[in-house]
């Protein structure tokens, strides 16, 4: 029943906007940029003990504990971007996963990142 309101939720036209997309599937492409050096990794459910701007923010959390990013990503925009850097978001991809399962958690790491990094912040891909 979880997944599927996210997978319900997860097209959202608007977050394509001015992205590419790429390959066989259209997966949005996340640009190449530097970032430079980072003083630390926070996962994203620590994000308001830190305000530094040398932090990056990663997913590699639990689904459940980012999974409102997926429903509402513009709600995290601004707050994301006082860190240096996000890394794409991390969706479970298991190897037992329905292949099509396996598809759109790699389109919504791309999609949010493309999308993040479309608004000004800088975008580490999580690539697997």
């Amino acid at each position: 029943m979880e997944n599927s309101v996210i997978m319900n939720n997860g097209f959202n036209p608007k977050l394509i906007k001015n992205v590419d997309l790429v390959g066989k599937y259209d997966m949005p492409l996340i640009r190449n940029e530097e970032i430079g050096k980072c003083k630390k990794f926070i996962p994203f459910d620590k994000r308001k003990v830190y305000g530094n701007e040398n932090v990056v923010v990663h997913f590699y959390l639990y689904d459940r504990s980012f999974k409102q990013i997926i429903n509402k990503p513009e709600k995290y925009k601004n707050e994301l971007m006082r860190f240096k850097a996000v890394v794409s978001p991390d969706f479970s991809i298991c190897y037992d996963m329905p292949i099509t399962r396996q598809i759109y958690s790699t389109y919504m790491n791309r999609v949010l990142g493309a999308y993040y990094q479309n608004h000004g912040i800088k975008v580490i891909p999580n690539v697997r």
